[in-house]
C-alpha cells in the first residue's frame, strides 16, 4: 500500500544444503507481489584463502547489491569478475594499523587494511537459456584468489593459480 514498513523478525531457520553451506530461511505471511524486501548480513572468516564468491545477480531482479571486503595489507589477491552488470568500486586504506597475529613470545605484527566496496543498483534477474554454455561465467559476481602472501619478517610466498603453474608445482 505504498508505505514502508520495519518488521522485526527474532528467527530465522539455517539449513544446512552441502558442505559449508547453507540456507537462511525467514518466513513472513503477508509479503505480498511488489512488496520491497531489504536485509543485509556480515560474514566473517579466518581463511585467507577462502573469500566466498559474491553473486551480484541471482534469479530475482534487486534494486542494490554491495559486498565489502577487508584484506591486510601483506596478502594479495585476484579480483575477477564475471557478467555484464557494471559495478561501482570504492577502495579505502585504513590508516591505523591493527593486530592480526601475534607471535609466542608476544610480539605482535600489525597490518594496515583495505577496504574494497563493490556495489550495483537495478540489478535484473539473471535469465537462464536454453543450451547455454557455461552460465556461471555469465552471471555478475566478483571473486577473490590468493596469489600472494608475505608472513611477518620473512620474504612474500607466490601461490600458482593458472592450470599449467599448479600442475608443475
Amino acid at each position: 500500500n505504498s508505505k514502508e514498513e520495519v518488521v522485526v523478525i527474532d528467527k530465522a531457520k539455517n539449513t544446512k544444503v552441502e558442505e559449508d553451506f547453507y540456507l537462511k530461511e525467514i518466513k513472513v505471511n503477508d509479503i505480498q507481489v511488489g512488496d520491497r524486501i531489504e536485509y543485509t548480513y556480515t560474514k566473517v572468516i579466518d581463511n585467507i584463502d577462502t573469500i566466498p564468491v559474491w553473486y551480484f545477480q541471482e534469479d530475482i531482479p534487486k534494486l542494490k547489491s554491495s559486498y565489502t571486503v577487508k584484506i591486510p595489507d601483506n596478502l594479495t589477491y585476484l579480483i575477477t569478475t564475471t557478467g555484464d552488470l557494471s559495478l561501482n568500486e570504492k577502495k579505502e586504506v585504513t590508516q591505523d594499523a591493527r593486530n592480526l597475529s601475534s607471535s609466542k613470545w608476544g610480539t605482535s605484527y600489525r597490518f594496515k587494511e583495505a577496504i574494497l566496496q563493490y556495489s550495483a543498483v537495478n540489478i535484473p534477474a539473471f535469465e537462464y537459456e536454453p543450451f547455454m554454455e557455461s552460465s556461471q561465467n555469465k552471471i555478475s559476481s566478483i571473486r577473490f584468489d590468493l596469489i600472494q602472501f608475505q608472513y611477518p619478517m620473512s620474504s612474500s610466498v607466490v601461490i600458482p593459480h593458472e592450470p599449467a603453474a599448479v600442475a608443475k608445482e
